[in-house]
């Protein structure tokens, strides 16, 4: 279904000028589940009477996580539930004519080979990222992921967790004051069974209050996570602009947007900059970092155009030269890693002059 290589943008763009972790070994996870590598749903639900869905995300992530540094895969019993270990399966027969690998398999096998230039098993650093819904995926995942280097015996490797603009609004309502966009995340979360994938002391805590749902949400994770986390997140959020707020207008564009709508915009940035608050992130507290800009954008670490763009800088940095004192620097935590544009768009500078 996808390629075995994919062209790297950004912080995966290894010749990209600049980038931090252009000497990295590099793997790329794509997901399908619709709930961020979270969904554990055991049965497919039927769609249009002829197709089945499947939401496996959190199976997938753990097999993934565990095969690339324990050479062999890490069943679900990983996450503390020993009730639910598959026993080990016999070997299968000889086939003169065995199934031919996925892609999946053999990426895994190059990074594995110990004759090859990876070598994920003997990482000295990792850094797990993700963008828009994938930055939603690092935040549930990062604990896992640690753990899971302790167990394959990296317990010394440096580790970050780095969401870029998975940060995302679950009490901002919409034009219409509703919050329809919490309500597409909680049909989701039940339907995908997603508390399979979540923080599980997040889960303890908010399923006890009848709220398990919230826990998709960084908001509400976060400060459940113990390993360190560097985020990349824009204040004005384009993407939940369009998709949460239903903004309606352009910004940029003069005469775009009705006093009412400018006035929910700026509401946006505050709500977001509570949240972070609320999360503990901003400022940050212990093990956290954040280079967060007063720009309507999204993924930005993930674009070479903001990634590395030398007239996009907070405080003085780009988003590269923050991510280089967090991953390769390492040993800087917390806060002094941290750029937090505090200047209102459009008085902010240089994406107000930009205009974006």
């Amino acid at each position: 279904m996808w390629a075995k290589t994919i062209t790297g943008q950004g912080l995966t763009d290894a010749t990209l000028p600049g980038n931090p972790l252009a000497s990295f070994s590099m793997a790329y996870l794509y997901y399908c589940d619709g709930a961020s590598f979270a969904s554990g749903r055991e049965d497919p639900v039927p769609y249009n009477g002829t197709h089945s869905l499947h939401f496996r995300g959190r199976d997938i992530l753990v097999s993934l996580i565990g095969c690339a540094f324990s050479r062999g895969t890490v069943s679900r019993a990983s996450d503390g539930d020993a009730s639910r270990a598959a026993p080990e399966a016999p070997p299968p027969a000889p086939t003169t004519n065995p199934a031919p690998k996925s892609a999946q398999d053999e990426i895994l096998a190059t990074l594995l080979d110990p004759k090859g230039p990876y070598r994920m098993d003997r990482a000295e650093q990792v850094v797990l990222g993700g963008h828009s819904a994938g930055g939603m995926a690092t935040f549930h995942a990062a604990d896992h992921v640690a753990d899971t280097l302790s167990a394959a015996g990296l317990g010394s490797a440096s580790f970050v967790g780095m969401p870029d603009a998975g940060f995302f609004l679950p009490d901002v309502p919409d034009a219409d004051g509703n919050f329809s966009y919490r309500a597409e995340m909680q049909s989701i979360f039940a339907l995908s069974n997603a508390s399979a994938g979540v923080h599980p002391a997040c889960l303890a805590h908010w399923a006890a209050q009848g709220e398990a749902w919230r826990c998709m949400f960084p908001r509400y994770e976060a400060p459940f996570i113990r390993s360190r986390l560097f985020l990349v997140q824009s204040q004005y959020d384009s993407w939940q602009m369009d998709n949460v707020v239903h903004l309606g207008c352009d910004p940029p564009k003069e005469g775009s947007c009705s006093e009412a709508q400018l006035k929910r915009f700026q509401s946006f940035r505050d709500s977001m900059r509570a949240d972070l608050a609320a999360a503990g992130i901003l400022p940050p507290g212990p093990n956290r970092a954040i280079w967060t800009d007063a720009c309507i954008a999204h993924s930005q670490g993930y674009y070479g155009h903001y990634f590395t763009n030398d007239h996009w800088r907070v405080g003085g940095q780009t988003i590269a030269e923050t991510m280089g004192a967090v991953t390769v620097g390492g040993t800087v935590w917390p806060g002094n890693t941290s750029e937090i544009d505090d200047v209102r768009w459009p008085h902010n500078s240089p994406c107000a002059d930009a205009g974006v």
